[in-house]
């Protein structure tokens, strides 16, 4: 799974040092490009997020132990902190959509390839290397691709699908020899590739263009959508990206008239309902995650919310059998990504009596992360236990990147207010707002405003 870029308004991040030692590590893209220089190395650059479960699954599971290890030799390695003043710059210099991102770039700053997502070892690793020898460069792939190469142009669909440049990367197929696009097409693997950025590039010109298009414009893309989310549903596809996609497919079905949409979604469903029941209970934290939110999305279409919420109790239940420590209690060391999963479906769907449990267990078993202690914060706060609330939002704030720095220290000057500590918790916020306003402008302005809307202002 991807969780994608930007968090903005309600969607602000965090980020923790993963599996690597810090001692080996930069947390500065720059200063790693001039290292690299130096030992005429690449880079390796690791964007990864407290709130992302994937990347957390990708460092207990993934990056450690020998292989990694060795890998490390092979390159300079940096975990940036895409909330960060360095990482937000880069992240948007490299057009990164998603976390995990992992990028190798050359030394001069160039990339290389890149991985993304939840990937596990006995792929990633292959992969890495392919990248790190440049056998899977992108250029490379692409001057492959035009003298022929099918799988080099089905990795090159796919990278532009992982940059969410789908429009890109239907323009570059365009472009390729008549001979090669027929291969592509008849090749099932490169085919799937083919249909995900199809779809994609459609979905996102019919539904997200701004101003929205002519209807008839709109109905047509819509159309194409579907008929290219389908043909990847019928082909090779792997768990995670076939409820994404069946998910596009019903978003596609936007134009058409409820009945026709519903009959759409009654087609599909079977399937999907097979795949839930039979799969996706011992999957991944991500996949849970998704393959709810996707089949959720289909009752809700069909008008029922009996069974929209019952797939919500069921990931919830999920999530509790694979966290009880037999005690009626969280082992959340267990799996980490889970307890974020669990922690979200709770927020919205479940007890708010077990999600405080939760993320109190969190902040005992993580009590460097200040994240997982301003979520904790704010529930204690919404609760009304502001003076409970108030140290692990002191420590937030204290400890938060500078992405997140502002709008921690909000929640911090709520609690001082509800404490009758008004003028403290001006000065603090208006402290982090300067800083923000420099730093981060269209954010803070963004976030200011939503505020403002939300009656959130101080």
């Amino acid at each position: 799974m991807k969780h994608h870029l930007p968090h903005l308004v309600l969607a602000f991040s965090a980020l923790v040092c993963g599996a690597a030692s810090a001692a080996t590590a930069f947390t500065d893209i720059d200063q790693a490009l001039k290292a690299a220089k130096a030992k005429q190395e690449p880079v390796f650059v690791d964007f990864s997020a407290s709130w992302c479960h994937d990347c957390h699954a990708m460092d207990a599971k993934v990056l450690n132990g020998p292989e990694w290890e060795a890998e490390q030799s092979r390159f300079v390695l940096v975990r940036s902190d895409a909330d960060s003043v360095n990482g937000v710059a880069w992240t948007k210099k490299l057009k990164v959509p998603a976390l995990p991102s992992y990028i190798v770039l050359n030394a001069d700053g160039s990339e290389r390839g890149r991985l993304m997502g939840f990937i596990p070892s006995e792929k990633f690793y292959p992969e890495l290397n392919r990248i790190l020898s440049g056998e899977d460069a992108f250029d490379k792939l692409k001057q492959d691709a035009q003298h022929g190469s099918v799988d080099a142009a089905a990795k090159v669909l796919a990278a532009y699908g992982e940059r969410d440049q789908a429009a890109d990367g239907v323009r570059w197929y365009a472009s390729l020899p008549m001979a090669t696009r027929k291969a592509v097409s008849a090749d099932p693997h490169a085919a799937l590739r083919l249909a995900v950025v199809q779809m994609t590039a459609e979905s996102r010109k019919a539904l997200m263009s701004n101003p929205p298009l002519p209807a008839a414009e709109s109905a047509r893309l819509e159309k194409d959508c579907r008929t290219h989310a389908q043909e990847a549903l019928s082909g090779p596809i792997a768990l995670d990206e076939y409820f994404d996609t069946a998910r596009t497919l019903l978003a596609c079905a936007h134009s058409l008239p409820e009945s026709e949409r519903k009959a759409l979604a009654t087609a599909r469903l079977p399937s999907l309902t097979a795949l839930y029941d039979s799969q996706v209970p011992s999957a991944e934290s991500g996949i849970v995650r998704d393959a709810t939110y996707a089949l959720a999305f289909y009752y809700k279409a069909l008008g029922d919310s009996a069974k929209e919420q019952a797939i919500y109790q069921r990931a919830i239940a999920i999530g509790r059998k694979s966290l009880g420590d037999g005690h009626g209690g969280f082992d959340v060391k267990r799996d980490q990504a889970m307890a974020l999963v669990l922690n979200e479906f709770l927020a919205n769907h479940g007890s708010q009596t077990e999600d405080i449990a939760l993320q109190k267990a969190m902040v005992a078993a993580y009590p460097d992360n200040y994240f997982y202690q301003s979520e904790y914060g704010d529930s204690l706060l919404e609760q009304g236990h502001a003076a409970d609330a108030l140290p692990y939002l002191q420590y937030a704030a204290n400890n938060a990147s500078a992405q997140d720095k502002l709008q921690v220290t909000h929640s911090l000057a709520k609690a001082l207010i509800a404490l009758n500590r008004r003028p403290e918790a001006e000065k603090l916020f208006d402290a982090a707002l300067h800083t923000a306003e420099k730093q981060f402008p269209e954010m803070t302005k963004m976030q200011m405003a939503y505020w403002k809307r939300s009656g959130g202002v101080l």
